[in-house]
């Protein structure tokens, strides 16, 4: 019986009572058949012949192919007329007939002709359409089943992460959750491209050296075939034809499904192994491991490097804790920096910048000596963790120095040369930031740089740079004080129209410490980035923004301009901040198509598939945004097209010196047409004297900013200049 569940749901009496209803002079006898075509209810008691009889004229009925629809059959032998109705189908197989039997002599002759046929198969169709939704109701019920403890398991998870962050990778967290829920005894997931597997299971220990060993061997077997084009499989027979081709132990089971990337091509595997003696796996389980699957893809997707495939900055983050946290080896963190990156962007194109980032990437990853993971923090910066002894680290690192030097790239039968500098750091304490030691890596980094002929400088306390980073620490404190403290104040800067008449201002902000004096941005937005702030800025400063906006004595007036407002990297990565900004909007009444984000190039590169989404959430609100410093620092043209931008404001690096320099010319030049092409406007900044301003009018640049235009003031104070000023026009009518 395939459907005997339903059956029992099923009201049949309910049925029966209505039929009896509208021909309370017949005694009809009705049956309800399974696939098979025995009874599973009838609304009387059945005698012998009429089963011989149903069975019989069924039989009958599929062997002449009318098993569909309805069949009246008249059986003058016996006295008596038997109506088929068909219930369907339900997942490919037949849900059985509704069979109505009704005895009858030779003058009834109204059921042969169809009287009540019509009548008795309106009753079957009802039963069908129940029966149907009934199936599609448990169906439901069943898959909403399976989810919510899919949700359930990943939900702990995540949970789980801000408990083991510091001490376990996420993956190693989703692994062991997953395991938890299926009762696995072992589990694992398996990364090839990082070279690295997260063991779980509920028998396993760290000392499982052989199912380690077991788990990766499954999951490079499985690999293969995902690559053939296999789909996720189970094993739990001791004859599946799968186990011999991934060398599967006869006392094990298998459940293994891959990890695919947005193409749908495996880049990892999942797999659960259980003994023998333990439950088998289930379609179900392979639901959930699927979950944890796609999840496993999004984690990979946020900790990656677009360009490049190393890790981010996210990536490293995590995978060094996790690196730390599993021995008591020396470990280095090495950071890498390209010197003069920008100019091979500049003179050999992005595509050619973008070609050399790949390269040594990939003499990075070639060094595999003592290497346990590598990233890319910045667009020309690397940073790799290496394990080794104190005397060799440096001879390692002149190695990979020298890899990097010899990347090889022809441009038009040039040659394009690089070089690189290093700053080398311990990193074997569990108690110090890793913020700390990367900081002290570019400390190290900044120094070779310095040094005309160093090229590797291994970083050591005690000196000016670690003055400066308790000077830093201190004024973390400051920060959050003036945060509980409103010792914030708002400034703004005129940017001028040159080819419309639409005046914007961008909001500044500066730090007010407790003796009353202005902090400059330089002192404090580099600490509120560095140790986790800065979100918090920002969204002071949008309130303060909305509040002085929609103060009844300034609100008519700031609607005539647009106001930009810088917004940090770290702002781009919080969830919440759509819906912040959602709630300010309302709360102030302010217009959306008044405001716009400022985002910096190098943030919008860092958080790129967030600010992506961010984009897109905060553009449908109707608040616009300005890619901050373009030409410092970008890699690849491509990221552009795909953010959805409406002001660009060329770095400033570029405009000071544009009315001399042919590069900054071209390069200002060029920015302009494809922002052109791009339907989006030009704002440039530092424009600091009269001969620059003229230089950008000529190039068609659409807005100007800087002390040639005015120098920052507080906003308050800007507004009430304009009021008076409006005023002023509309008491004398100029």
């Amino acid at each position: 019986m395939l459907f005997p569940s339903l059956y029992e749901e099923l009201d049949m009496g309910r049925y029966a009572s209505v039929v009896a209803d509208m021909l309370p002079d017949r005694s009809i006898l009705i049956a309800l058949c399974d696939d098979s075509g025995q009874i599973v209810w009838a609304n009387n008691t059945v005698a012998e012949v009429q089963v011989d009889l149903i069975r019989e004229y069924r039989e009958q009925r599929s062997a002449d192919g009318t098993s569909v629809g309805n069949t009246c059959v008249e059986c003058k032998q016996n006295g008596a007329n038997i109506i088929y109705s068909s219930l369907g189908e339900l997942a490919g197989r037949s849900a059985g007939d509704l069979v109505f039997y009704h005895a009858c002599d030779e003058d009834d002759a109204r059921v042969a002709s169809g009287g009540l046929e019509p009548m008795l198969c309106n009753i079957a169709e009802m039963v069908k359409a129940e029966l149907n939704y009934l199936y599609e109701v448990n169906a439901m019920a069943m898959e909403l089943g399976e989810r919510y403890d899919e949700l359930s398991m990943l939900r702990s998870s995540d949970l789980a992460l801000a408990e083991y962050r510091e001490s376990r990778h996420i993956l190693s967290c989703y692994i062991r959750s997953c395991a938890d829920h299926l009762s696995a005894d072992y589990a694992a997931i398996w990364i090839p491209a990082r070279d690295a597997i997260y063991p779980g299971g509920k028998a396993y220990t760290h000392d499982s050296i052989g199912i380690m060993t077991l788990l990766k061997q499954q999951s490079e077997s499985a690999y293969k075939l995902f690559q053939d084009g296999y789909e996720g499989f189970g094993i739990n027979d001791k004859d599946e034809q799968l186990r011999h081709a991934i060398q599967l132990p006869a006392d094990k089971k298998v459940l293994i499904v891959p990890v695919h990337d947005g193409e749908g091509k495996p880049i990892g595997v999942l797999s659960c192994i259980n003994e023998f003696y333990s439950r088998d796996f289930s379609n179900s389980d392979k639901s959930t491991l699927e979950a944890v699957s796609r999840k496993t893809y999004k984690y990979l997707l946020d900790t990656q490097d677009e360009l490049t495939g190393l890790l981010n900055k996210k990536g490293f983050e995590e995978s060094v804790w996790r690196e730390i946290s599993l021995t008591e080896s020396e470990r280095y963190i090495v950071m890498f920096n390209i010197d003069q990156f920008s100019i091979v962007n500049a003179a050999y194109g992005i595509t050619t910048g973008d070609s050399v980032l790949q390269l040594v990437a990939e003499s990075i990853k070639q060094s595999t000596r003592g290497l346990r993971c590598a990233a890319r923090l910045e667009a020309d910066t690397f940073v790799i963790l290496v394990e080794s002894r104190a005397r060799h680290v440096e001879g390692l690192v002149n190695e990979i120095c020298d890899q990097i030097d010899n990347v090889n790239i022809v441009v038009s039968g040039k040659k394009v040369s690089i070089g690189c500098r290093a700053g080398v750091i311990a990193c074997n304490s569990k108690e110090t930031a890793l913020a700390d030691h990367i900081y002290a890596a570019e400390t190290a980094v900044s120094s070779a740089k310095e040094e005309s002929n160093g090229r590797i400088v291994v970083y050591k306390p005690g000196n000016t740079a670690l003055m400066r980073r308790k000077k830093q620490l201190t004024q973390v404190e400051n920060i959050k004080h003036a945060l509980q403290e409103n010792r914030f104040e708002l400034y703004c800067q005129r940017i001028e129209p040159l080819t419309s008449n639409e005046t914007h201002y961008e909001i500044l902000v500066r730090m007010v410490d407790e003796n009353g004096d202005l902090v400059p941005p330089d002192e404090f937005i580099p600490v509120a980035e560095r140790y986790n702030l800065m979100h918090k800025v920002d969204r002071w400063i949008i309130k303060r923004v909305f509040q002085l906006l929609s103060k009844d004595e300034y609100r008519e007036q700031a609607a005539h301009y647009k106001w930009g407002v810088n917004l940090s990297g770290m702002t781009l990565g919080d969830d919440g901040f759509h819906d912040y900004v959602s709630e300010c909007l309302r709360e102030y009444d302010i217009l959306p198509t008044s405001l716009y984000f400022e985002i910096t190039e190098t943030a919008a590169i860092k958080n790129f598939q967030n600010c992506i989404k961010f984009m897109h959430e905060i553009h449908a609100m109707g608040v616009q945004f300005a890619l901050d410093d373009f030409g410092s620092g970008l890699s690849s043209f491509s990221y552009l097209k795909k953010l959805s931008i409406d002001y660009l404001k060329i770095d400033g690096g570029l405009v000071r010196d544009v009315v001399n320099s042919r590069l900054d010319q071209t390069m200002v030049s060029a920015i302009s047409e494809i922002a052109s092409v791009m339907g989006v406007k030009t704002i440039a900044e530092y424009v600091e004297n009269a001969d620059i301003l003229e230089k950008l009018r000529i190039m068609k640049i659409d807005y100007v900013q800087g002390y040639e235009i005015m120098r920052p003031q507080p906003v308050e104070l800007e507004l009430k200049n304009l009021c008076e000023h409006s005023k002023y026009k509309l008491h004398t009518g100029n």
